[in-house]
C-alpha cells in the first residue's frame, strides 16, 4: 500500500511540475525572472516618477534631517564651550544659559529627527501604495503567455520585496546618502580648523576603510540577488503547496514537503552554518 501511495504521489509531482509555475524554470531551485535587468540608473529613473506627487513631503524629509543634524553638531561645540570657557574660565554668569542652550538644542534635535520620521512614514508608504498598484495594474495588462513563462513566486517577490526595495533606495537611500555626505563635510571641517595635525592623523585608516567599501561593493550585488532568489524560490513553493495542501495532506506528504522547503532555503543560501543545524 506504502509502494502504491508513493507512485501515486510522483504521479501527481510529475502532473504539477509541468504547470505554468514551472515550465520555463524547470524547478524552483532554477526559477529566476526572464527579463533583461535594468541598469541602476535606469531602474531609478523610472521609479522616481512615483516621488513627484510628494515632492513637498520629500523636501520636508530632507529639510527636517538637515535641520537634526545641524543641531546634532552644535550640541558637542556648545559643551566645549561650556567646560573650557564657562567652568574652566570661571564665567559662572553664563552658566544657566549655556545650560538651556544645551537642553533647547538637545530638544529641537529630537524634535526635527521626530517630525522627520513622521514625514518619513507616511511619505514611504504613499510612494510603496502607488507603486504596488501600478505594478499590479501592469501585470493585468499583460497577456496569458507572460504568466506561462514565469513562476508566481518571481511576481510575488516583485510586488512585495522588489518594490520595498526600490522605495528604501529611492528614499532612505537618497536622504541617509544626503546627511552622511554632509557629516563628513562638517566634521571634516571641524577638525581641521581646530587641530589640522591631529585631523590629518584621523585619516591615517580612509584607505583601509575604502578598500573594505569597493569589496562590500562589489561583492554586495551577487549577495543581494542570491536573498531575491531565494525568496522568489520560497514564495513559489508556497504557493503551489498552498494550492495543492489537500494533495499533500492525502498523501500524507508533510515531512517530505517541509525538507524540500529546507533544501531549496539552504541551495540558494549557501548558508554553512545552517547546514550543519540541519544535519545535527
Amino acid at each position: 500500500m506504502d509502494i502504491l501511495q508513493r507512485a501515486l504521489w510522483y504521479l501527481l509531482r510529475l502532473t504539477m511540475s509541468r504547470s505554468p509555475e514551472r515550465k520555463a524554470a524547470g524547478s524552483y531551485e532554477a526559477s529566476a525572472l526572464n527579463i533583461k535587468p535594468l541598469t541602476t540608473i535606469e531602474t531609478l529613473g523610472r521609479a522616481a516618477v512615483f516621488l513627484r506627487p510628494y515632492k513637498w513631503r520629500a523636501a520636508a524629509n530632507i529639510t527636517f534631517a538637515i535641520l537634526s543634524l545641524g543641531f546634532a553638531f552644535a550640541f558637542p561645540q556648545l559643551t566645549q564651550y561650556l567646560i573650557d570657557d564657562v567652568i574652566s574660565g570661571k564665567k559662572i554668569e553664563n552658566l544657566l544659559p549655556t545650560v538651556l542652550a544645551l537642553l533647547a538644542i538637545f530638544l529641537f534635535r529630537d524634535l526635527f529627527q521626530a517630525l522627520r520620521g513622521l514625514i518619513n512614514n507616511v511619505f514611504e508608504q504613499n510612494v510603496i501604495y502607488d507603486m504596488r498598484r501600478e505594478v499590479y495594474a501592469r501585470l493585468q495588462k499583460l497577456p496569458l503567455s507572460y504568466f506561462d513563462r514565469r513562476a508566481s513566486g518571481d511576481l510575488i517577490t516583485r510586488i512585495l520585496d522588489d518594490i520595498a526595495a526600490v522605495e528604501r533606495l529611492l528614499i532612505e537611500g537618497s536622504e541617509q546618502g544626503l546627511v552622511a555626505a554632509l557629516s563628513i563635510v562638517i566634521a571634516l571641517i571641524i577638525l581641521f580648523s581646530k587641530n589640522p595635525t591631529l585631523a590629518s592623523m584621523t585619516l591615517i585608516p580612509l584607505p583601509l576603510l575604502i578598500i573594505g567599501w569597493v569589496i562590500f561593493t562589489i561583492t554586495a550585488h551577487q549577495r543581494f540577488r542570491n536573498q531575491k532568489h531565494t525568496s522568489s524560490a520560497m514564495n513559489t513553493l508556497l504557493v503551489d503547496n498552498l494550492q495543492g495542501l489537500r494533495q499533500i495532506k492525502a498523501f500524507n506528504r508533510q515531512s517530505y514537503e517541509s525538507d524540500r522547503f529546507g533544501r531549496i532555503l539552504l541551495k540558494k543560501s549557501g548558508n554553512k552554518s545552517r547546514r550543519i543545524a540541519s544535519r545535527g
